[in-house]
């Protein structure tokens, strides 16, 4: 789903460079809703571009086999595939036999592909095959018919190319990226891994970990990751970082809010930094600063801010402005400082001690 979300995006010139230079390899995905993976020991950030090795060893194949099919294949293509090709396949578990998958995007519109359909792992078929039907095996092998190489989820060489992207595959299934397409980019009722959220419509499932960019969340549990924008609706927020965005409605169970609007909702425990807080209830945590307009506070340490107007059952005052409202049960909440001296300030809440 993520590949998406990075291809679609107009207004990165990073992201707008690989769609031009890939954009070959993004049509034939989006042809197929298959993608082309590469089992890799290194970890790798999105989008890292990385050079295709020209001069490849083998690892496991035997020096024999390897020597063996380079002959062939530079002599039926014109390529030693085995030694200046990229390894790649469909079938993302296979992939990741060799290492951690991740999705391909290979540069360039004059790379070509040579695979067989009868050939899932050239390796590994090679070992099971006698000696004498090996090359049944390589005279199999063709060059071109993509669409079909993909939906073969046979291993394919990519050859004529110098170089590459890489794209983290922290997806539950493919399932996902058609979801995508379908749906006009709306997430439902799935656990989000981990990766970056550009924009679109999360309804329902995990989001475990990651950054959110920008776009709506109708419901769900935020298990944790950094929240840049957008409006949240409905739905659990347990830990994470807020920089800013739209707070609809939802429960608030802990993390950090740097900034941003909250409508309405619950809030249990965390720390706010600063923001404009419309309505809801307030029941532990530490506001900063910032300014609340309305709502009621159940417990808590308010250090600095202002207050317009709500209702305060129990906490802690450090500091800030109080405009109005209503005090419940004074003699338990403490007011230990504000802009004006103890006494200003208790008759200006109303309350007589």
């Amino acid at each position: 789903m993520r590949l998406f979300k990075y291809l679609l995006r107009e207004d990165d010139v990073q992201l707008s460079i690989v769609k031009d230079r890939c954009k070959k390899i993004i049509d034939l995905y989006e042809k197929t809703n298959k993608f082309l993976y590469r089992g890799m020991k290194k970890d790798y950030d999105d989008l890292t571009l990385i050079k295709v090795r020209k001069d490849r060893h083998p690892k496991d194949m035997s020096i024999v086999n390897f020597e063996k099919f380079n002959a062939y294949f530079q002599e039926k293509f014109n390529y030693k595939a085995r030694a200046e090709g990229l390894f790649t396949t469909s079938n993302d578990t296979m992939a990741a036999n060799y290492g951690k998958e991740y999705i391909i995007l290979p540069v360039g519109d004059d790379w070509k592909m040579i695979w067989s359909p009868k050939v899932k792992d050239l390796y590994v078929d090679s070992l099971n095959t006698k000696y004498v039907d090996q090359y049944k095996l390589m005279k199999s092998y063709i060059i071109g018919q993509e669409e079909k190489a993909l939906m073969s989820g046979n291993e394919v060489m990519i050859v004529n190319c110098d170089e590459y992207y890489v794209i983290n595959n922290t997806y539950n299934n493919l399932a996902e990226f058609n979801d995508l397409l379908r749906m006009n980019n709306v997430y439902i009722s799935r656990d989000w891994l981990g990766g970056h959220w550009w924009s679109g419509i999360f309804n329902g499932g995990r989001w475990k970990d990651g950054i959110w960019e920008k776009g709506t969340w109708k419901g769900g549990v935020w298990k944790k990751g950094t929240w840049k924008g957008g409006v949240w609706e409905s739905g659990n927020w347990d830990n994470g970082t807020w920089k800013g965005g739209t707070w609809e409605g939802g429960w608030w169970k802990g993390g950090l809010w740097e900034d941003g609007i909250w409508k309405d909702g619950e809030w249990k425990n965390g720390t706010w930094l600063n923001g404009t807080w419309y309505n809801g209830t307030w029941y532990n945590g530490i506001w900063e600063d910032g300014t609340w307009k309305n709502g009621e506070w159940h417990g808590g340490l308010w250090k600095d801010g202002k207050w317009q107007d709500g209702y305060w059952f129990d906490g802690t005052w450090e500091g800030g402005r109080w405009i109005k409202g209503g005090i419940y049960n004074p003699l338990k909440s403490k007011f230990e400082k504000s802009i004006v001296n103890p006494t200003e300030f208790y008759k200006q809440i109303g309350y007589k001690r």
